[in-house]
Formats: structure tokens, sequence, C-alpha cells
């Protein structure tokens, strides 16, 4: 059974003047520029940890290996 809405309705914006309608637009871009900056930074930042060499790997004592390399039959 329905009664209403479960928050009060907000009421619309104020109007707002040119200079403060073009203020904010100009945060919410130089926001976005910020945004854009970071992930391409972190995706930099990630691509370059997976790039690093993991080195000679050990097949007994490495997290993946050894059991799968020691269970084959040699003829």
């Amino acid at each position: 059974m329905c009664v209403g809405p479960l928050a009060p309705s907000v009421p619309p914006p104020a109007g707002e003047t040119p200079e403060e309608k073009a203020a904010r637009e100009a945060q919410m871009a130089e926001e976005q520029r910020r945004r854009v900056a970071s992930k391409a930074e972190q995706l930099e930042m990630a691509a370059g940890k997976a790039k690093k060499g993991t080195g000679a790997r050990s097949l007994i004592a490495g997290s993946g290996g050894g059991a799968g390399f020691f269970q084959k039959k040699v003829p």
C-alpha cells in the first residue's frame, strides 16, 4: 500500500545569475579535467606495475608452479 513519496520534494533551485552559472560551469570543467588527469595517471601507474618483469621464477618455491611441473610423467 503506497502512501506517498518517501523523501520530501526538493524545491527548484532559485534563479542564478549568468556570472554564477559561468563560475559553476568553470568549476565543473576544472573538476572534470582533474578527474581525467588523475585517471590517466592511475592507468599509467598500473600499466607500469604490470609491465615490470618478474625475474627468474622458481617452479618449486613459486606460488603457482611446482605441483603441475613435477606431476608430469617422464618417459
